[in-house]
């Protein structure tokens, strides 16, 4: 779904149809589009989020790994001492 850019000139129209004076009907539409721009993200600002998110996960997705091999590692030593234990006092 595409956005229609707010038309300032339109908005003002329609608050002075309402009855705002034309000062305080540019003034309202002025800032009601003020408020509309400094909480919407552009394409460029989902793209970087996009591209923060999946290098994020990348890193993420390789201390995991790290992890899991150093732990796999860790479990064969365990098991090998447990081998050796075992034949030392039932081999």
């Amino acid at each position: 779904m595409d956005m229609q850019p707010l038309d300032t000139l339109s908005l003002s129209k329609d608050y002075k149809a309402g009855g705002f004076t034309q000062r305080h009907a540019e003034t309202q539409a002025k800032m009601l589009i003020s408020v509309v721009n400094s909480n919407l993200a552009t394409k460029r600002d989902i793209e970087e989020l996009r591209k923060e998110t999946k290098r994020d996960t990348e890193e993420l997705r390789k201390e995991i790994k790290m992890d899991m091999k150093a732990l796999e590692y860790r479990m064969m030593i365990f098991a090998l001492f447990t081998a050796l234990i075992a034949i030392k006092y039932w081999g």
